[in-house]
């Protein structure tokens, strides 16, 4: 079954990990807001900010919605792994769910970015922001 190119279970065909690279890679507080920005802009046009902020579900009557659903889900996850430091990238690694990320790191004194959701909440931004 083909996948309407509009969908976000869509993934292009060259698509790929390194599809999105953005100019500087998340190191922590100091640039969250920047990286943040810019990973939504990245994110957006690749129609798959919706993983992030958990408003698509995967799919559990449909085989083939669920297969598309872990491939963009994990697509999703390579994107943010490459776009952060290689400590963050380590922490994230064994997640899930890109909506399960949680940027969170002892970078900083400890001190998590300035409006991260807490790991409690294991989001990366939290609904609607």
């Amino acid at each position: 079954t083909n996948v309407d190119p509009l969908d976000p279970l869509f993934i292009h065909p060259s698509d790929g990990p390194n599809t999105i690279t953005l100019a500087e890679k998340l190191t922590g507080a100091a640039n969250y807001r920047a990286w943040k920005r810019s990973m939504e802009i990245s994110l957006s046009t690749k129609r798959k900010l919706a993983f992030v902020q958990g408003t698509i579900a995967k799919a559990s009557d449909d085989a083939h919605k669920a297969d598309l659903w872990e491939a963009c889900n994990n697509m999703v996850i390579s994107w943010l792994m490459n776009n952060v430091s290689d400590t963050i990238a380590r922490s994230i690694l064994y997640v899930k769910t890109a909506t399960s990320h949680t940027l969170a790191s002892n970078q900083g004194g400890g001190k998590r970015p300035e409006g991260l959701v807490v790991p409690s909440e294991s989001r990366w931004w939290p609904v609607g922001a």
